[in-house]
């Protein structure tokens, strides 16, 4: 038996192991971090006078009402309604996106039927919503047109929500008389209290 042999291999597995020693005591700490911002992307189809009908909408860094807001993130919200005879696309990325996250729930979208083509109502909000001014903005797709609106509402101190922009001024650019009807009483009636805009 090499007696020498196994004396080298001691001392060698000794060596190794207090280097690593010294290595774990003096070395710093170094975490890897990645960080995935809430998303969520929805997809619907139908059919109607335009064909087969396919809506896409997506929200980057969606604001999650139990976590609140969080900063850091660019919060931005895409939309593409696509059928057989057009493609429609709006992407708006909140600019103040670390006070302003976009709060968006899938069962706000609203469809209409209006001479046998569905108009399509997508809704979101703000959890950077705060003191006594609130919005509530309006994606709309239509005939093949889109619109972007962005209404403005003040708030009491016992959270009753008053209409401050001048809804049927904003609302003159939409082509269709009936859409733009549906569009202006679902603003007037839909947001009287706090809690319309999702906020307890």
């Amino acid at each position: 038996m090499n007696y020498q042999f196994i004396l080298m291999k001691i001392q060698t597995t000794l060596r190794h192991s207090f280097l690593w020693i010294i290595i774990l005591l003096f070395s710093e700490t170094v975490q890897g971090q990645i960080i995935t911002p809430d998303s969520i992307r929805i997809r619907k189809e139908w059919y109607d006078e335009n064909g087969h009908n396919s809506l896409t909408v997506e929200v980057n860094a969606l604001c999650v009402l139990d976590k609140g807001p969080a900063d850091g993130h660019l919060s931005k919200i895409t939309a593409l309604l696509e059928n057989e005879k057009n493609k429609s696309y709006i992407e708006y990325d909140e600019k103040n996106f670390q006070m302003k996250m976009i709060l968006f729930l899938e069962s706000d979208i609203s469809f209409y039927e209006i001479n046998k083509t569905r108009a399509i109502f997508i809704p979101f909000f703000y959890c950077g919503n705060g003191g006594s001014d609130i919005t509530v903005s309006y994606i709309i797709f239509y005939n093949n047109k889109k619109y972007l609106f962005h209404i403005e509402f003040f708030v009491s101190e016992d959270g009753i929500c008053t209409l401050t922009d001048n809804i049927k001024k904003k609302a003159k650019n939409i082509t269709s008389k009936k859409l733009r009807k549906i569009f202006v009483e679902q603003i007037e009636t839909n947001y009287k209290v706090i809690q319309d805009f999702h906020f307890n």
